[in-house]
């Protein structure tokens, strides 16, 4: 089989959040099991020198939409985050991921004061764009994967890093 035609990746942008301190506990509900909300309030996203548009943003503020499958063994995420420029332009950054859940992962979510930073390899994510200035607008026309991990910083506050690439059609 040929593997012409598949896809590439194309290193796009990081992605460092934190300030996250609090979980509210929405319980089972039809977007699935043990819904928990967790709000974060800061961070920066930043392209790579290869990339374009060039870019840094300051996370704003964002939240974290949590559920856990029936088995217990994968975690769903729903991110919505705004970010903005050092010229106040202002765009939201939205987020679909699944992570397998590690027990780092497990001790972060649930806010365990002794939680740890977990490694990359559990969490896969995909990104997208809604975009209103023309500087950011071909962002909107791209499709973004990332790896993830979640953070705790040294004041015990938790977080994401994050390595993101652009989707490249195949030829």
């Amino acid at each position: 089989m040929s593997l012409e035609g598949f896809p590439t990746l194309q290193p796009a942008f990081t992605i460092k959040s934190g300030g996250a301190t609090e979980r509210f506990r929405i319980g089972n509900s039809s977007v699935g099991g043990g819904l928990v909300a967790i709000p974060f309030y800061n961070g920066v996203i930043e392209s790579v020198p290869d990339f374009t548009p060039k870019f840094k943003f300051n996370i704003s503020n964002g939240i974290d939409y949590v559920t856990v499958d029936e088995d217990g063994k994968y975690g769903r995420f729903n991110v919505k985050a705004v970010l903005t420029d050092d010229e106040g332009r202002n765009l939201v950054l939205s987020i679909d991921a699944i992570t397998e859940l590690h027990p780092d992962v497990v001790a972060i979510i649930e806010g365990t004061p002794d939680a740890k930073s977990a490694p990359f390899g559990y969490c896969v994510e995909q990104l997208k764009f809604w975009v209103g200035d023309e500087v950011y607008k071909p962002l909107e026309s791209m499709y973004f994967v990332s790896s993830q991990r979640f953070t705790v910083a040294e004041d015990g506050t938790a977080g994401a890093e994050l390595r993101v690439s652009r989707v490249v059609s195949g030829i």
